[in-house]
């Protein structure tokens, strides 16, 4: 497995998303003192509704992100994951159009 970037990631809950920037599989495991926050992994993009849910913690899985859409579970305590992955190029300049609030969902800035 080729790794371009590691994220660390610290109580955050992501929406159902894929990796648009992602080149083939990602490694992502959780840990910290935390109960429930599987990662859901849906069997298609966006719009499928059929999925699977993983438990991470302490548990490496290995998954195609850029295909297969997928999202946080609730979770209480304190819950880190670590991802590992390859990214293609990006030939977007930075902007402030992403922001994180602070339950750690990622959200459109507002217009």
């Amino acid at each position: 497995m080729d790794i371009t970037s590691i994220t660390l990631n610290y109580g955050v809950k992501a929406k159902k998303h894929v990796d648009s920037f992602n080149v083939g599989d990602s490694v992502i495991v959780g840990i910290g003192n935390y109960d429930e926050g599987k990662l859901r992994v849906y069997d298609g993009g966006r719009d499928s509704e059929v999925y699977t849910a993983y438990d991470i913690k302490d548990k490496p899985l290995m998954f195609n992100g850029a295909k297969l859409a997928h999202e946080t579970e609730d979770f209480t305590g304190e819950r880190y994951t670590i991802i590992y992955y390859s990214q293609r190029p990006k030939k977007i300049p930075w902007t402030s159009d992403i922001v994180v609030n602070g339950s750690g969902i990622i959200e459109p800035t507002p217009s």
